[in-house]
């Protein structure tokens, strides 16, 4: 990673922006006011394959460094078990500015990465579908013994325009012969 976070500690905080109780529900955020939620160590844990004892390490490393801060309650000996942990984690402005580099970063990268949509052929769209029918094929008109007329010879009698390009036609000469009726289209 380029940021001065690691990948570790991205994923972390990737995690707690876009944590479902933060103000903007799971969505990306646009400010470090945007991030402060519950600070379920086990739940980041088991999200991003860690032990809580990592989370725990990880939380720490990003608070000395001044990106997160930390509301740590501790649990009241006359609570009753199993109810939440009331601990909240957020982003400071410097960790909202690191978080987000790397954030853009990463998605610049998967738009680099994500397959280019096919681009169109260079020149007009054909006026007529290979599947178009021809007919009507008049007897050669062309000029004994000219290349012009072994071209029509290779290609006249073809039922359909992909017939007429495969015969080695092509749209040029088609629209010649249709605009002087030498064939017409079905």
């Amino acid at each position: 990673m380029t940021s001065s976070l690691t990948t570790m500690q991205f994923s972390l905080m990737n995690r707690i922006a876009h944590d479902q109780y933060n103000t903007t529900n799971g969505a990306t955020p646009t400010s470090h006011t945007d991030v402060n939620c519950w600070l379920w160590a086990d739940e980041f844990a088991a999200d991003l394959g860690l032990t809580g004892k990592q989370v725990g390490g990880l939380l720490t490393t990003l608070t000395e460094k001044g990106f997160l801060g930390v509301n740590k309650v501790k649990k009241s000996k006359t609570r009753l078990g199993g109810e939440p942990d009331e601990s909240t984690v957020w982003f400071t402005e410097a960790g909202f500015a690191a978080w987000q580099a790397e954030h853009l970063a990463q998605e610049r990268i998967k738009e680099l990465e994500a397959p280019k949509p096919a681009t169109a052929k260079r020149g007009p769209a054909p006026e007529y579908s290979d599947d178009r029918g021809l007919i009507g094929w008049v007897q050669n008109p062309k000029k004994l013994g000219s290349a012009s007329y072994d071209r029509y010879g290779m290609y006249a009698g073809a039922t359909t325009v992909g017939a007429f390009i495969a015969m080695g036609g092509t749209r040029a000469d088609l629209r010649w012969e249709l605009a002087h009726g030498h064939v017409a289209l079905a």
